[in-house]
């Protein structure tokens, strides 16, 4: 029975009568005796009986059900029932300082209330009814409907409620160049035309609802850009001003460097923001307010998560690392920094490489980041990280200063002489490499000869990376000679262990585990573009990280969960 059927319908009798929302031709013959003669008079009812012809009653609470099941809990509180047996008030959905929405993509075709809402002027009358279902804003800029009118009615309907906000995408593609590299030079004119034609048409589009948005800034819990060109994103910022008492992330994402210019004046040094935990921008836009608000960065609460986003210039330049740890000591305590596809300089002309300012991170991301970006990062960053990841980028050197993380993890590692050189000096417990190249013939050789130190190596993981048994075996052998390691977890897919060489491992080490199942798809924020190739990491479309709901793009799939 489906869901309608068992709302309309919960105890069937005799009397019950099915409604389903499909058309259903029903024709009722009520055979009838008369006196002599038997003579069946057909009795027609309208021929059709559709869901249109519900009670408004009935769909919302459709409505409500389909609520219901797309919330949870958002922090510890007993619900139990009150003394007149009614439930209380942190035991309705609705009620969002102890409910929030459950993890989803914004971009889902089917996303609540959106799709109902499109079905017909009657369940959408209906949905707007109730504030509750409107406190997940989702304005798309490329959409086919006018984004500013639908920005407009939802922050109309959900009333005085908290909400979360994006204005996103659909398409996050530009046009390939590579498809007319070899076409005529008017077509190529052609091409760049269309990419300034779609850059204004998304900046205005991102200025109108921005203007709509910013009355209502005082409820907002989460306001969401991910778009195309920074140019919408500096335009965007002019109206991030005022109080937002309730503001806890905030997202300026950019695909395109298609501007280098610099944050406004009014932009964000005077938006008043004191729980903001999750701050998302471009690197660039960082130093800039590193430069004229340092004040701002300096006022953000203890333990917040920082993602630095791509700043890449066409002409090839790019920022200096000094500049932008520089921006990074200001803030007291971050739990999360993470620096995902940013352009460096070459710290060569940098008059400050040898400054080192102190950093207060527990957990760092890097990702990306070409050339000598990495070395830079550690040479001039003052701080023990507990957890280090490096995802997809160079490791040229010069390595003159230690790799810092008590657990270290690489994922998709290219340059692995490079990796080799950067592990040299490592002193933490924790080694992990997942979809590196070569890893059997560089870095394990390196390790089996003594080249690559394991002083304090604990625990060795290794997920879908080329190499033989023998590699590790000569690996564990190598630690006999300092300390032993004492854990190590492989991922092979598709290749098991044979019986002799499992009971050799296991007989060893303290704890060891082989799995020959398929590991979880590489995320799209680790993406397939390898280091060599370009610094863009176009996303499939509809899959963007930076589109789920809440602050999943911080954390990378991790292989040993």
């Amino acid at each position: 029975m489906s869901s309608v059927e068992t709302l309309l319908c919960p105890a069937m009798s005799t009397t019950s009568i099915v409604v389903r929302p499909q058309p259903v031709a029903t024709t009722l013959v009520v055979a009838r005796e008369r006196d002599r003669d038997r003579h069946v008079v057909p009795l027609v009812l309208p021929s059709k009986t559709t869901i249109h012809s519900l009670p408004s009653e009935i769909l919302l609470d459709i409505f409500e059900r389909l609520f219901d099941d797309l919330r949870i809990k958002c922090c510890d509180c007993d619900i139990t029932v009150n003394e007149d047996g009614s439930p209380p008030v942190c035991a309705r959905t609705r009620d969002s300082k102890h409910w929030c929405w459950r993890a989803c993509h914004v971009l889902d075709p089917t996303l609540f209330p959106y799709a109902p809402a499109t079905a017909c002027r009657r369940w959408r009358d209906i949905l707007a009814s109730i504030p509750a279902f409107w406190t997940r804003i989702v304005i798309c800029v490329d959409s086919p409907g006018p984004a500013l009118t639908l920005a407009k009615n939802c922050l109309q309907w959900s009333r005085d409620e908290l909400v979360h906000i994006w204005i996103t995408r659909r398409k996050k593609r530009l046009p390939s160049q590579n498809s007319v590299s070899h076409e005529k030079d008017k077509e190529k004119d052609k091409l760049s035309g269309n990419m300034v034609g779609e850059c204004e048409r998304e900046r205005r589009a991102v200025e109108g609802i921005m203007r709509r948005l910013a009355p209502h800034l005082h409820r907002c819990r989460s306001i969401h850009l991910n778009l195309l060109y920074r140019s919408s994103i500096m335009a965007a910022a002019r109206s991030l001003k005022g109080s937002a008492p309730f503001l806890q992330s905030l997202v300026l994402n950019s695909a395109v460097t298609d501007t280098e210019q610099t944050l406004h004046a009014d932009g964000l040094r005077h938006l008043e923001c004191p729980l903001l935990n999750l701050l998302v921008l471009d690197a660039k836009t960082l130093v800039d307010m590193g430069r004229s608000a340092p004040q701002w960065l300096a006022e953000r609460q203890s333990r917040i998560n920082v993602e630095l986003t791509q700043y890449a210039p066409s002409h090839g330049g790019g920022l200096r690392m000094s500049d932008v740890i520089r921006s990074l000591h200001l803030i007291s305590s971050i739990h999360r920094l993470r620096i995902r596809d940013v352009a460096f300089c070459d710290a060569a002309g940098d008059t400050l490489k040898q400054v080192t300012w102190p950093l207060h991170v527990r957990e760092l991301h890097l990702e990306g980041l070409r050339g000598s970006a990495v070395s830079d990062f550690f040479a001039m960053a003052d701080d023990h990280f507990l957890f280090t990841t490096i995802t997809r980028c160079q490791l040229r050197g010069p390595w003159h200063y230690l790799l810092e993380g008590y657990e270290l993890r690489f994922v998709g590692i290219d340059d692995t002489p490079g990796l080799v050189d950067a592990l040299d000096a490592w002193e933490g417990r924790v080694l992990s490499f997942e979809r590196c190249a070569n890893l059997g013939k560089t870095v394990l050789h390196a390790m089996a000869q003594g080249r690559i130190e394991m002083v304090n190596l604990e625990i060795l993981r290794i997920g879908d990376c080329p190499f033989s048994t023998e590699d590790l075996k000569r690996v564990v052998r190598q630690s006999w000679h300092t300390d032993p390691i004492r854990c190590l977890q492989v991922r092979s897919p598709g290749v098991p262990i044979s019986t002799e060489d499992y009971s050799w491992f296991s007989s060893c080490l303290n704890a060891f585990d082989w799995s020959s199942a398929p590991m979880a798809p590489i995320s799209p924020s680790e993406g397939s573009a390898a280091c060599s190739g370009s610094g863009d990491a176009q996303h499939e479309e509809g899959v963007d990280p930076v589109d789920l709901y809440g602050d999943e793009h911080m954390l990378p799939a991790y292989a040993f969960e």
